[in-house]
């Protein structure tokens, strides 16, 4: 009985959200074009780089092209009043196994890509009994989407301070796994502010809510801006490295 009214409790919290964004979208507001423009355009132009950028930055660029099909998915199946609950949270998955390639190929030693796949088989198996019991692919995800948000907040932190302990010749603002570290970090605290204290925010004041949405856009902006500043310049090491 209780299961079942958490469910009720989160597509509630769902519809809500969901006429929230209908009520945005109906406002046109200019952040929210502003990151559909951006998010759709920054894989465009990462692809120009395929060819002269290194490994996890490759991986980058698709997981760029991951996050523009789900944002064109969710949107298109959103103003047909499509159910597209799923997307999002296929996407989650996805979106971690690429995130632990990639800092899996900046890793200091063996024992830490272990923990890194370690850590994503654990969510893995999380994931999927969180799917078969209390948080069904069909209602609103806000525990495994936080523990994912979370989880990229972690390894991004320990990723920055290896960087700095790191002796480089790169300044940080021109050393691509900074830069796609900060971007991550960026997006992952936005997230996950916005949407693991969905529940908490819409009680308290739907303004708060409506402020962190903005601000969510900004930083998804703000991020894939930072991502393609990442290229730019591994591309221009890799160069410099190959005349060298």
């Amino acid at each position: 009985m209780e299961i079942e009214l958490d469910l009720v409790r989160r597509s509630a919290i769902k519809a809500i959200i969901y006429q929230v964004d209908m009520i945005f979208m109906m406002t046109m507001p200019f952040l929210f074009y502003a990151a559909c423009v951006v998010v759709i355009c920054a894989p465009v132009v990462g692809t120009f780089f395929i060819n002269k950028v290194t490994t996890p930055l490759r991986l980058l660029i698709v997981l760029l092209w991951v996050w523009c099909f789900a944002g064109v998915a969710e949107n298109y199946t959103g103003m047909h009043h499509i159910k597209n609950l799923w997307i999002s949270q296929i996407i989650n998955v996805v979106e971690l196994f690429l995130f632990t390639w990639i800092y899996w190929h900046w890793r200091l030693s063996k024992r830490n890509g272990f923990i890194l796949w370690g850590a994503f088989i654990l969510y893995a198996m999380f994931w999927i009994v969180a799917k078969m019991t209390f948080e069904p692919i069909t209602v609103f995800d806000d525990v495994t989407s936080g523990i994912l948000k979370l989880y990229q907040i972690c390894f991004s932190c320990i990723v920055i301070v290896t960087v700095f302990k790191e002796d480089s010749k790169i300044p940080l603002w021109r050393e691509p796994k900074f830069l796609v570290t900060v971007a991550f970090l960026l997006y992952a605290s936005s997230t996950f502010f916005l949407f693991s204290l969905a529940t908490p925010l819409l009680q308290f004041s739907e303004g708060i809510f409506r402020s962190l949405y903005n601000i969510n856009w900004s930083m998804i902006i703000s991020s894939d801006l930072i991502f393609l500043y990442a290229l730019f310049c591994d591309s221009k090491i890799q160069k410099i490295a190959i005349s060298a």
